[in-house]
């Protein structure tokens, strides 16, 4: 051993820049203090010995990796003793005091504390050092919980605690409001409508800059009206759950219809087609709101089905229980849907009662506009009534009345900007609106009322585009759209629920139906030319052969199961 003490200083702060209350808070502050210790002990501080210096977590028993790695080079003869400018620099809970004792006296390692050295094998010592552990564990739990406690007392007033904002929000922290990035609210609209029109993901992401991981997970999860957070402290038996409300990315319809293209790409392993449902998610019981499911066929050849689950638990058992041929179902629908939006003028009556009053729209984000500009102006207010208070110019019962009613003026402006905010939400959507438009355009492009035979001949991706566009999403009462099955005294129904008014159809589609769609005109045509056509056209769409399991009540089968149709 040389005549000089090899040091290895422990520097620690929780946060980078950390400022306390005493004047040993910052790393550059520490390491200058521990140099001229090190230089009045006559010792020195080998270069490999600053690997020990750097952020670390504060809190009692969480993770210090370089606090560790010193106490794992203890034995390596890398230094002969340890230097820290305060006893909580150390260690901040009895436990791992303790630990770091035992392994430094293994190893007849020295410890200071600024120029005071501790014998690590007097018991007074020991018990002073531990004692000093304790307090600082004691202290730093107590900053722990005054700091959970701060952080759930804002999340509670819709105020973001900590981390980075949800992705494309703003907060204005004076007037304490949400808002959107008007450049990332516009990237994740375009990459919903290029989504839900087919493109991948993958190459969505590259053409915006950004991981297509996280692209996703956004327009899957993070792009709704609530951001939900979570505060936990197992050491404090704190665990607390907070929902916070923030400006939505996309409106609800468009969420939905992304969930169901995402449901309806389940139906592919590892690239290969395994089993595609064109309205997956997106039929329904009519009687019971139960979502049918898809039911693969079991040997090659087989039709595929969509199934009625077996039981209905919210209502008792449903005696409506049926398989439905997926693709005359599939095709049916697709026939009405293409007739549907190749009306122009249903599609412009349509467009007129969504669109939104662009008027009274822009009255009241101005309105917004000047009442944040007011609570400013009150923040400013009150800011320099705290100052006259703590510069003696006023004295605090002065100030009370005014104090007072600038808060009742920011209370009154506040609330009306949430019912502004609650009244704009609730407007006709203008993505809405072109999506109808879009819709009705694209179809219309291909003379799809003249000529419905397109359905035969477009790709699966578009038909999936055209359903999850039309169908997906909710009513003004939040009930799901889609496509709602009925048994009636005539047979089995359609309903179709979608950004449209309903259509009502019968299983199999009538004769007059397919004449009318397909533009099949006696004057032109002999009755057995339009049987023929009716034959070719009912080939096309599929033969409807209703398979029912009966009406008396089912015993439920086993899981994976259950009782198949004959093709």
């Amino acid at each position: 051993m040389t005549d000089q003490l090899r040091f290895a200083p422990i520097i620690r702060v929780s946060t980078e820049g950390q400022t306390d209350e005493e004047k040993h808070a910052s790393l550059e502050a520490q390491t200058e203090e521990i140099q001229t210790f090190v230089e009045m002990l006559n010792g020195i501080i080998p270069e490999s010995c600053w690997r020990y210096v750097g952020q670390e977590h504060a809190t009692p028993h969480q993770e210090r990796k370089k606090f560790d790695q010193l106490l794992s080079d203890a034995a390596g003869d890398l230094f002969d003793a340890v230097i820290t400018t305060k006893a909580d620099r150390f260690a901040r809970d009895v436990e791992k005091a303790s630990q770091a004792i035992d392994i430094l006296k293994q190893h007849h390692i020295k410890f200071y504390i600024g120029l005071m050295e501790y014998n690590l094998f007097d018991g007074n010592q020991l018990y002073m050092l531990k004692h000093q552990a304790l307090q600082a564990e004691s202290w730093a739990l107590q900053n722990k919980q005054r700091s959970l406690m701060s952080r759930y007392i804002r999340a509670k007033k819709n105020i973001p605690t900590a981390g980075k904002l949800p992705f494309g929000r703003t907060f204005d922290k004076q007037t304490h409001t949400w808002g959107l990035d008007p450049e990332k609210h516009q990237v994740i609209q375009q990459a919903a409508e290029r989504y839900l029109s087919g493109e991948s993901m993958v190459a969505i992401a590259k053409s915006y800059g950004m991981n297509h991981a996280n692209l996703w997970k956004v327009l899957t999860k993070r792009a709704g009206p609530d951001w939900n957070i979570t505060l936990n402290a197992d050491d404090l038996n704190f665990h607390k759950e907070i929902t916070l409300h923030i400006p939505a990315l996309l409106d609800a319809e468009t969420r939905q219809a992304i969930q169901n293209r995402k449901e309806s790409n389940k139906t592919y392993t590892h690239g290969h087609q395994k089993h595609r449902y064109l309205l997956s998610s997106l039929v329904f019981c009519g009687h019971c709101g139960y979502s049918y499911e898809g039911q693969p066929p079991t040997r090659e050849g087989a039709k595929r089905y969509y199934r009625h689950p077996y039981m209905d638990t919210r209502n008792g058992t449903c005696h409506h229980q049926r398989y439905i041929p997926a693709t005359e179902l599939e095709n049916s629908v697709l026939l009405a849907l293409v007739q549907t939006f190749g009306d122009q003028q249903r599609i412009q009556d349509a467009v007129e009662r969504h669109t939104p009053d662009m008027q009274q729209i822009t009255a009241m984000e101005q309105e917004r506009e000047q009442l944040k500009q007011d609570m400013q102006a009150i923040q400013r207010q009150k800011n320099n009534i705290v100052k006259s208070i703590a510069d003696d110019v006023i004295s605090a019962m002065d100030a009370k009345a005014e104090m007072s009613k600038l808060k009742e003026q920011e209370q009154a402006a506040q609330e009306r900007i949430e019912n502004i905010n609650l009244h704009l939400s609730n407007l006709p959507d203008p993505g809405h609106v072109k999506r109808i438009s879009e819709l009705g355009r694209k179809v219309f492009q291909n003379a799809a009322k003249q000529n419905p035979k397109i359905i035969w001949k477009r790709s699966y991706d578009w038909k999936k585009h055209l359903v999850t566009s039309a169908l997906g999403g909710t009513d003004d009462d939040g009930n799901r759209y889609g496509v709602y099955l009925f048994d009636t005294e005539q047979g089995i129904e359609f309903e179709i629920r979608g950004m449209l008014e309903p259509t009502v159809l019968s299983l199999p589609i009538s004769d007059e139906y397919l004449i009318d769609a397909f533009n099949l005109d006696p004057a032109y045509m002999t009755p057995e030319e339009i049987e023929q056509e009716l034959q070719q056209i009912r080939l096309r769409i599929g033969t409807f052969t209703l398979y029912s399991p009966g009406t008396a009540p089912l015993a439920r089968p086993r899981p994976g199961r259950p009782a198949l149709p004959q093709a």
